[in-house]
């Protein structure tokens, strides 16, 4: 007699539930995936503008992604990984300060002689941690976890560091503040940055990380889930709403990849525990504004970030960096903070795109382009990318996400491991590991036979 492979539903076609389905199906288990939106990727979004591949969410994958680069190269987007060194540069005074390097930002005229001279001070408490911090996984920092990020830098290297050097790359690449950050945290993406670590550009958009993971697995677009619990016989109940109507789906078991709010709102019967750990998890957001550029006009050579404490709307201004070749329409990404995102929540097409031009020139970072750009596209981020404040990395359901798992159920999401596509990815591989222990553990109840016609 053949014993029948669990059945898995995988809630969510984020990189994290991409991950979970095929660790799954690469274990036995028939998996079916279910996506609300009409395309694979979660935040890993590209939206094509006059046949040139824009990101709308997440920009590369950092070379410490290890084992995220080898998920591509094996599914063969390994010739489109194109290497790439990160260029950013600081806005003020109405220049453009270059800080991609250490050498750059000591001797720049960013900072003032005094803050070059305190800002190696930062080497002493990066050394003291080296060898406990991960960028993959942010719980390894748990030590460090107990002040905010904005008192380690000013201790060790001045308020003028804090709101010129460090914070507008902790607001540009995550939309965070260092007030709000753990100084674990921080030390991890210090320690990334002092390891040399590069990015990889995908050529064709970052969504084509998403139809990799998703290539050979059932993923069905389009279907909404409304409701996951625990039905008869120990097994688990999926209600999904799509074209056809509404339906319940039961299986064997539930990777839940959601981001953390639609989590909690699923989870009706889960544990408290469970429940009040997904609810304290908060998020950054933003509002993306990409316009064009007409052929011509000069562009910014660099991602553009600004000083926190004079500039607070804007997180970045990104120009192409590939996929926009000679004759092609060229697109400028204009992201915005936290705070401008609440602020134009009433703005949309033309006059979000003026604002958000205007925002940049009041920055000094405007110029011809500004002038002449032209609305191409809008998002809004309410859940951009999961925050990390001071004490969060000592979270229970950080340390142990067996513990907020429950029953049937294993939860999967950069929120629980490290906001980047690595830190979605094993936290996917993760929760498919701990799912399957569980399925292995408890006799899987028998399926009911159809009846002969």
């Amino acid at each position: 007699m053949s014993v029948q492979p669990p059945h898995v539903v995988v809630v969510g076609a984020g990189v994290a539930g991409l991950a979970a389905a095929g660790e799954l199906r690469r274990h036995g288990a028939a998996v079916t995936v279910l996506e609300r939106e009409p395309e694979p990727g979660g935040r890993v979004r590209t939206v094509e503008l006059e046949g040139v591949p824009v990101n709308l969410g997440t920009q590369f994958v950092a070379s410490f992604c290890t084992e995220t680069v080898a998920a591509l190269r094996a599914g063969g987007l390994g010739a489109d990984l194109v290497p790439d060194r990160e260029r950013s540069a600081v806005v003020a005074g109405g220049r453009a300060h270059r800080i991609d390097s250490p050498a750059a930002l000591i001797a720049g005229g960013l900072l003032s002689v005094p803050s070059r001279l305190r800002l190696p001070g930062l080497a002493l408490p990066l050394l003291a941690a080296w060898p406990r911090l991960d960028s993959s996984d942010l719980t390894a920092a748990a030590p460090f976890d107990r002040r905010p990020a904005i008192d380690l830098v000013r201790r060790w290297a001045g308020e003028e560091v804090a709101c010129r050097a460090i914070g507008p790359i902790v607001r540009g690449l995550l939309y965070w503040d260092l007030e709000t950050t753990s100084q674990g945290v921080l030390l991890t993406m210090l320690r990334a940055a002092a390891s040399g670590a590069s990015v990889f550009r995908v050529r064709g958009g970052m969504r084509r990380v998403a139809e990799t993971l998703a290539g050979g697995l059932d993923v069905r677009l389009g279907t909404t889930v409304t409701g996951l619990a625990h039905g008869a016989g120990g097994r688990a109940a999926v209600t999904v709403a799509d074209a056809d109507g509404e339906r319940v789906l039961e299986c064997d078991g539930v990777v839940c990849a959601t981001t953390a709010g639609p989590a909690a709102q699923l989870l009706a019967d889960a544990p408290s525990e469970t429940l009040g750990f997904l609810r304290s998890t908060s998020y950054s957001r933003t509002t993306i504004v990409v316009v064009r550029v007409p052929s011509g006009v000069p562009l910014p050579h660099t991602s553009l970030l600004f000083p926190t404490d004079t500039v607070r709307s804007l997180a970045s201004v990104n120009p192409p960096r590939l996929d926009a070749g000679p004759g092609r329409a060229r697109f400028v990404r204009i992201s915005l903070s936290d705070e401008a995102h609440a602020a134009m929540a009433g703005l949309d097409g033309e006059g979000l795109t003026q604002a958000a031009l205007a925002l940049v020139r009041e920055a000094g970072a405007g110029g011809e382009w500004t002038e002449r750009a032209t609305p191409a596209h809008a998002l809004r981020w309410e859940e951009a990318l999961p925050r990390f404040p001071a004490g969060r990395l000592r979270a229970e359901g950080m340390l142990r996400p067996d513990r907020i798992d429950y029953g049937r159920v294993a939860l999967a999401g950069d929120y629980l491991r490290a906001p980047h596509v690595e830190g979605a990815l094993l936290s996917g591989r993760a929760a498919a590991g701990r799912l399957l222990r569980v399925l292995r553990s408890v006799p899987t109840p028998p399926r009911p036979r159809p009846r002969p016609a």
